[in-house]
C-alpha cells in the first residue's frame, strides 16, 4: 500500500472512531444481525417481527400509519409487507372511504401462520 493510501486509511479511521453516527449505526447493524441469527429458525428477521408486532396489536389502520409507527418510508413498508404477505404471515384487505387513495384504504389483518411466527420467535 502506497503512503499516500495510508494515510488517507488512517485519516478515515480516526474519522470513523470520532463520529458518533458511524458508530451508532455500526452497533446496530451488528445488535440487528445477532437477532436475525435468533429469529432464523422462525423464518423471521427483526424488522419482520417488529411489523407483526405492529399488525397484531391493531395499532395502525392503514399503510401510512404502519410506516408512521415504524419510522419507515412508505415505500420501505410497502416493501416490509409484500415479503411477509409472500410468505402469508400478514394480508391486507381493502377497507375505507372510496374517498381516500387506493393505498390507504387497505387495512392489515393477520394469517394464522403469522402469529405463529411470530409466537414461535
Amino acid at each position: 500500500m502506497s503512503e499516500k493510501a495510508v494515510r488517507t486509511l488512517a485519516r478515515y479511521q480516526e474519522v470513523v472512531r470520532a463520529c458518533a453516527v458511524m458508530n451508532f449505526r455500526q452497533v446496530t447493524r451488528a445488535v440487528t444481525a445477532q437477532f436475525d441469527d435468533a429469529l432464523r429458525p422462525a423464518g423471521l428477521r427483526a424488522t419482520q417481527l417488529n411489523l407483526l408486532v405492529v399488525i397484531e396489536g391493531a395499532f395502525a389502520n392503514t399503510v401510512t400509519e404502519l410506516a408512521a409507527i415504524l419510522a419507515m418510508d412508505r415505500t420501505t413498508m410497502t416493501r416490509n409487507l409484500k415479503l411477509l404477505r409472500a410468505r402469508a404471515a400478514a394480508s391486507l384487505s381493502p377497507t375505507g372511504s372510496p374517498s381516500l387513495r387506493r393505498d390507504e384504504r387497505r387495512r392489515q389483518s393477520r394469517y394464522h401462520s403469522g402469529r405463529k411466527r411470530k409466537r414461535a420467535s
